[in-house]
Order: C-alpha cells, then sequence, then structure tokens
C-alpha cells in the first residue's frame, strides 16, 4: 500500500519497476462480437515474447524455459509472483481527445467521496487515495502502468482533478502486458459514470464556451439551471446570452441585471459551491451587472478555477489591484492578429505545443489553425512575474516567440525573424504573486484568460442550450482550450519549472 510521503508521492520513486516485466508476450483485451459471444472480454496474443525492450533470448521455439532465473524461468516466469502491465491511451469525456498529465491507477480499496465545490486553499483540488500502481499520461494521452495485481477483473482508474472514473479491466494476466480498450479509460459524461466538478456557466452570445463543454463530452442532462443537480449550471449573461434549453431542470439564473444582481458572483459563499467557472463573452464589459468584483477575486485565492472570454477580463482591468497588474490592456474588439502560436519558452508550453501536434490542431507552420475573425485584442502584454502566456500572435518564422514574459506587437522576439503580436491567451495563478522569483510560494486557485471566441466563427448567438450545440469533431480552437480546461484542474505549479513526474498526494 502507498501512503503520503511529506504531502505527495512521485512516480518515479513509487511506481513500481518489474524486473520481470515484459517477459511473456504482450495481450490485448478483445472488445465486441468476439468477446460477447463467451460473455467476457478475451485476451488474445498481439506481440512477440519479449525480454525488457528486446526478444527474449530465453526461449527456445516451444516457450519452454532454457535458463532459470532468481524469480522463477527468466524465458517462462512463474505467475504465481510476476505481477502484469497495463497500456492505454485516456482520453477526454468524448472519447476523442486524450488527455495529458492524466492520472492512472489501480485503488486499494474504496476510492475517497470527491467533495463538490472550492472554499479551502488548496494546490491540489483533491487527492487519489491508496494505490497499488499509478502513473501519469504523456502528451499523447499514453500511459503504462506497471506493477498491477494480475487477477479477474481488476479496478483501473482514471483522473484529472475532480474528474475521475473507476472501470473494470476484466481480466490482466500475470507476467504480461494488456492493452486496455480506449472506452474504459475516457474520463466520465455524467454523474451516473463517475465524478465529475461542479461547474458553472455564464453564457454570451459573442462565442459557444457552453458548446465546447458539450463537445468536451459533458452529457446534455448535466446543464441545468443553479437549482438543479447536473454539474454544469447555467447562468444566461447579460445581453442577453442563450438560454437553457435541451438540458436537464431550469430555468438558467438571471444574470443579465433584469431581474437583480447576479446570482452567481454576488457572494464567495454562491461562488463557493462551484470548482469551475466559465465566463463567456457578453459582447462588452456590462459592468452594471457586477458592482463588486470582491467576492471572485476571494474565490480564486480560496482555489477556484476560472475561464474568461474576452470582455470577461474587466474581473481583472477592473478588479482589486493585484488582478489589476497582471496585464496591460487595450480596448479594441478588432480581429485578426495573424497566427496563433503555443508559447513553448517554458516546459509547461512546450508539452501544450507537443499535445496540439498530437491532436491535429497546428497547420503547417506550427500556428494553432484558429480562426482569425474569432480573435479579438483587449491584451497588449502581460506581467512576466504574475502571469504565464499561453498563445500569442506571431507570424511565421516567428519560433517560440522570445522573451516569454512581457510582448507586445513592437517586440520582435528578439531571437526571431517573425513578427509577434498580442498575446491571446494567458493564466493567473492566485495568490497573484507581489514579485520576485516563485521558490517558496503557494498557489490556491488559477484563472484562464482568452481572447480567443471559441466557436464563434465571427458571428453572435442567442440560440438555446445546449439544444442548439452540435455534434462532431472539435475545431482547432476548441482544442486548444480543451487542454488547459483539463490542465488547469489539477495541481497547480510553477510552470516555469521542468515538469515533476508527480502524483496528487494520497491524503491531505
Amino acid at each position: 500500500m502507498h501512503t503520503a510521503i511529506g504531502g505527495a508521492i512521485f512516480a518515479s520513486a513509487l511506481v513500481v519497476s518489474l524486473l520481470s516485466s515484459g517477459c511473456g508476450s504482450a495481450h490485448a483485451v478483445e472488445t465486441g462480437d468476439a468477446a460477447s459471444e463467451s460473455g467476457e472480454a478475451s485476451l488474445t496474443p498481439s506481440g512477440d515474447a519479449t525480454f525488457g525492450m528486446g526478444v527474449n533470448p530465453f526461449d527456445d521455439a516451444s516457450g519452454a524455459c532454457t535458463i532459470p532465473g532468481p524469480f522463477g524461468c527468466m524465458g517462462v516466469p512463474d505467475a504465481s509472483t510476476c505481477s502484469a502491465e497495463l497500456t492505454g491511451v485516456v482520453y477526454d469525456p468524448a472519447g476523442k481527445n486524450p488527455l495529458y498529465n492524466a492520472v492512472v491507477f489501480v485503488p486499494e480499496g474504496s476510492l475517497r467521496p470527491i467533495a463538490p465545490g472550492t472554499n479551502t486553499c488548496n494546490s491540489c483540488t483533491t487527492v487519489i487515495g491508496e494505490f497499488a500502481a499509478a502513473t501519469l499520461t504523456d502528451e499523447n494521452g499514453a500511459f503504462t502502468l506497471r506493477g498491477v495485481p494480475p487477477g479477474p477483473s481488476v479496478p483501473l482508474v482514471v483522473q484529472v482533478g475532480k474528474w475521475r472514473r473507476e472501470t473494470f479491466v476484466p481480466n490482466v494476466a500475470p507476467c504480461l502486458t494488456t492493452q486496455v480498450p480506449a472506452e474504459l479509460t475516457r474520463l466520465p459524461r455524467s454523474r451516473l459514470e463517475g465524478d465529475m466538478p461542479q461547474m458553472a456557466l455564464l453564457t454570451g452570445s459573442c462565442d459557444r464556451l457552453a458548446c465546447f463543454l458539450a463537445r468536451v463530452g459533458i452529457d446534455p442532462q448535466e446543464f441545468t439551471g443553479p437549482a438543479g443537480h447536473g454539474r454544469v449550471h447555467v447562468y444566461r449573461g447579460a445581453g442577453p446570452g442563450p438560454d437553457l434549453l435541451g438540458g436537464g431542470a431550469g430555468p438558467a439564473g438571471d444574470c443579465t441585471g433584469a431581474s437583480g444582481p447576479c446570482p452567481l458572483w454576488t457572494t464567495k459563499a454562491a461562488l463557493e459551491a462551484y470548482d469551475f467557472v466559465g465566463l463567456g463573452c457578453e459582447c462588452g464589459e456590462n459592468n452594471q451587472t457586477k458592482p463588486d468584483m470582491t467576492p471572485m477575486h476571494d474565490w480564486l485565492y480560496e482555489g477556484g478555477r476560472l475561464i474568461a472570454v474576452h470582455d470577461q477580463q474587466t474581473w481583472f482591468e477592473n478588479g482589486p489591484p493585484d488582478f489589476q497588474g497582471v496585464a496591460d490592456w487595450i480596448m479594441t474588439d478588432a480581429g485578426g492578429h495573424g497566427s496563433s502560436r503555443a508559447d513553448t519558452t517554458f516546459p509547461g508550453g512546450q508539452s501544450y505545443a507537443k499535445w496540439l501536434a498530437a491532436v491535429g490542431a497546428l497547420d503547417s507552420t506550427g500556428a494553432i489553425a484558429i480562426d482569425p475573425e474569432d480573435v479579438s485584442g483587449a491584451l497588449s502584454a502581460v506581467n512576466p512575474v504574475t502571469t504565464r502566456r499561453w498563445v500569442f500572435a506571431g507570424d511565421v518564422g516567428s519560433g517560440d516567440g522570445g522573451d516569454a514574459g512581457t510582448t507586445d506587437a513592437g517586440d520582435d522576439g528578439g531571437d526571431t525573424a517573425g513578427a509577434v503580436g498580442p498575446v491571446e491567451t494567458f493564466s493567473v495563478d492566485v495568490p497573484v504573486q507581489d514579485g520576485g522569483n516563485s521558490f517558496g510560494h503557494t498557489w490556491c486557485g488559477r484563472a484562464i484568460v482568452t481572447d480567443v471566441h471559441v466557436g464563434a466563427n465571427g458571428a453572435t448567438s442567442t440560440a438555446a442550450i445546449p439544444a442548439s450545440c452540435t455534434g462532431g469533431d472539435m475545431s482547432p480552437e476548441e482544442k486548444a482550450l480543451e487542454f488547459l480546461f483539463f490542465d488547469f484542474g489539477v495541481c497547480v505549479e510553477d510552470t516555469t519549472l521542468p515538469p515533476i513526474l508527480g502524483l496528487p498526494p494520497t491524503s491531505q
């Protein structure tokens, strides 16, 4: 049983490396017609016998043992002492896009309950509990889980923050590698399938943030009014924004200003019911509906997670002083700043770019294929001490955008050939750092501010959601947001440092 050590555990130290792993043929779980005929999933060989990374030299053609070893036969290991290995890919709820930095583990005992809401500072949104084996996914969403106890119906958990789903691998053979079917390794689409964060969504007519959540794979019945039991509580923004239709129980919360103060952000206690708040663009700041911005500020200091689209930058530009200083703001709705590029000057951005390439979101020049009409300019520069730039406007040849910190249209990136334009997406970890380096700094919450009106296609819409949302594959700009949506739901860490292959704590 693995438990917390000093409040955190690290995969490199605690995931068991098997001296005998790879000592037989790799196997894959079959599903579908072949499995249903016998009433259960079956194992079929899918590779040659291996030892380590090469062909096992200790088997003869019949598979008999030719050289004995300390753990039984080195060619045909003793099943009673040999553990197993699982491989696979973790996907979003829709089962389409792989997820980076997801935790995959075999639990020991029952899973601990995950409480919804945020009211306590904690850099990690949740814990994973005790496990027999655990690992993390790479930029392709792939994982290899070693040290798995073999047997029938082995529990397997995939988790990203408060997103968690437990399934069961029908049969894990000892000493072999089992490929886990994709259907068993996606995140839950509804409360019936597993745990999900409690989310609040403010609709705006200048983007399709609601439809983005639907295309992530969230079941339409999870979209409800604040009085409903869905995991996405819908609030109608000023303008007015799209109403609720085609989901679960309504009505939507009223933040248009027509019936009084917005029930979402009037008090910190109201925000504390949520783990995540998504604020769609209301086609204007509409500060008359936001007379007091302190509750949102204080909720983020308690560990809240926020996505603010375009004009919702008012929570920072016109918010408390520490929020005002995170960026330099410009007031223009002009679209089309050239190519959108991931900032690769820090390790997190490098993983972001690799993931974007893996999901087909980059064009032939390496730019994110974002519709220029969906990008508006509210940001001229960001403060490198307090923020992290993720996407910026840059021409072909602009490379990594030069300085990862303050960047504006007049900065040519220093050592790059192409011009570097405005910042399009950045994140703020809070409490906001007041200067100097990040050593010893503890963060609680995180906000993402983006000028990309995801899914808008350069037009406004008041069509009710989720009824008006269509299926199909995500657009590149939706994919660019999806990485950040799931990534900021896990531990808030210093992105200027190389990533640590660590797992959330087993207890706190």
